[in-house]
């Protein structure tokens, strides 16, 4: 599993959007937003956790991430839909290139044939046989754009799961976002994905 963020946007618009419940239209906007822009951080830190709409402004943010994920993983993160845009490499297009090779899986059965699946493909076998055919640990790269309120849902609802891999998932996302402070800071939660309260 590999989870590499490329970028994140929108902050500073988050923050704004977040802030104009507080503008006064007498106000000079530019003036205002000089004054609040701290107040705001501060502000984010706090209603980043606090739901019911008060965290909206999540949404505004925004993260590219490149994820070579087995499909497993994949076919869970697809209930995520809200928030996540997903563009993937083509999985025949690559085998046809390399054929399939042990260390293109997480995990695979072991009663896995490569040798036969490598000589079907070379055959020109029908692309649904062989698409039937590749296990569920078979790793995949896909660029994902979503924002920091579907991370948390993904954290709250993924992080005790029964499959490692997704402590692994989040604790990588931790590791890397600009801003950690929006994402669940529970102790259990954190203690289960391996971070201390000191990181």
């Amino acid at each position: 599993m590999q989870v590499k963020i490329l970028k994140e946007a929108g902050y500073e618009e988050a923050l704004y959007a977040m802030s104009l419940s507080y503008f006064d239209d007498m106000s000079n906007v530019d003036e205002w937003w000089g004054s609040q822009r701290e107040k705001a951080i501060k502000r984010s830190a706090k209603m980043c956790h606090q739901g019911s709409g008060h965290n909206d402004f999540l949404t505004m943010t925004s993260l590219w991430i490149d994820m070579k994920l087995p499909f497993y993983m994949w076919k869970q993160l697809d209930r995520y839909q809200i928030g996540l845009r997903k563009m993937s490499t083509s999985t025949m297009h690559c085998l046809k290139k390399t054929g399939l090779k042990p260390e293109m899986f997480e995990s695979y059965p072991k009663c896995f044939d490569f040798e036969y699946f490598n000589l079907m493909l070379k055959d020109g076998a029908d692309i649904e046989v062989l698409a039937n055919e590749i296990p569920d640990g078979f790793l995949q790269r896909r660029c994902v754009k979503t924002n920091y309120m579907t991370l948390r849902n993904i954290i709250y609802q993924r992080y005790d799961h029964r499959l490692s891999v997704w402590q692994k998932f989040c604790k990588t996302i931790y590791d890397q976002v600009e801003h950690p402070e929006f994402l669940p800071n529970d102790p259990k939660i954190l203690e289960k994905i391996g971070i201390s309260k000191g990181e």
